[in-house]
């Protein structure tokens, strides 16, 4: 489980680092647009380990900072973008991937990184030990 996540983040890295290697403004734009269009036959193949990396790249702070390249984007790019990294959004314990998860059925790739999420604080919300009342 941990070297699948390790992948995810080698993945998200060499998103960012290919986009990032354009020199022209119009080559970054093209190289954003078809990760977008790859991010979206990922999701639509239902595989959200995989496209949580490459949304991860899109989402890292040395793109964001793109701002004229990502204002040269199409609208609609942009759209889907937007609505794509709302899968990655930690609010309410990532509320928007699971949905999209439990729409996708039993024939989907999870987010491992969410289950060991899920795994390392099962504690947290949990008593050590049970105490039930009547018995020693």
């Amino acid at each position: 489980v941990v070297q699948l996540i390790c992948r995810v983040n080698k993945l998200a890295f060499w998103v960012g680092t290919t986009i990032l290697l354009h020199e022209k403004m119009v080559d970054r734009v093209k190289s954003i647009r078809y990760f977008v269009s790859v991010a979206q036959n990922l999701f639509q193949k239902k595989n959200f380990n995989s496209l949580l990396g490459v949304l991860a790249g899109l989402n890292l702070a040395s793109i964001s900072r793109l701002q004229f390249t990502l204002a040269a984007l199409p609208e609609k790019t942009t759209e889907l973008l937007n609505y794509l990294l709302t899968l990655q959004d930690p609010c309410n314990s990532f509320k928007t991937l699971r949905e999209a998860k439990k729409k996708a059925g039993f024939n989907a790739v999870p987010y491992l990184g969410l289950y060991l999420q899920d795994l390392s604080r099962i504690d947290e919300g949990n008593p050590a030990e049970i105490i039930v009342s009547g018995r020693e």
